[in-house]
């Protein structure tokens, strides 16, 4: 009965202690949000002890990770484990009208992301916090909302956008 008691203690004990941080992430500069997706279930590392933070996100990752976020935002679903992985997210966005790029495998660049939340998020959401009107490298207004709800900043004290870049895990 000791014993019995003893294992149930200790599992109680690991339950409670929050998820293990990556091992490549305790320095990095998005170490805080990083943990955050994880504990918020929107990314998942490329191992259990790995999350590659400085690793380029593919189109998959990003419909993903966004698919996650909208249905935390309006209520809980499963996705089907799906081959290939990624399927049934793309699925679920294709549904709600979202336009996502033909090769799902490619790196994601900041501009593809970011035309996925803006099909998801609704503008209503994007309450502005700033008056910005001009950007160095866009004028899409979809972008342009985004850094007036104070989501975006840029790449630069400029607030550069560089939509061409490839997104990192850690971005």
């Amino acid at each position: 009965m000791k014993r019995l008691v003893s294992m149930l203690l200790a599992l109680t004990l690991l339950a409670s202690v929050p998820a293990m941080a990556f091992s490549d992430t305790a320095e990095h500069w998005a170490a805080a949000d990083i943990g955050l997706c994880r504990d918020r279930g929107l990314m998942t590392g490329v191992s259990e002890a790995v999350f590659q933070p400085d690793g380029t996100l593919t189109v998959s990752q990003c419909a993903a990770a966004a698919a996650r976020l909208h249905i935390q935002q309006g209520g809980g679903r499963e996705f089907p484990l799906t081959e290939p992985w990624y399927q049934s997210y793309a699925d679920y966005l294709r549904d709600l009208g979202v336009h996502l790029p033909e090769d799902l495998g490619a790196n994601c660049t900041r501009q593809q992301f970011f035309e996925i939340l803006a099909d998801l998020v609704p503008s209503r959401q994007l309450t502005p916090i700033n008056e910005i009107g001009v950007l160095p490298d866009t004028a899409d207004p979809k972008i342009l909302a985004f850094y007036r709800a104070g989501i975006l900043t840029g790449t630069d004290e400029f607030g550069t956008f560089r939509g061409h870049l490839t997104l990192t895990r850690a971005e």
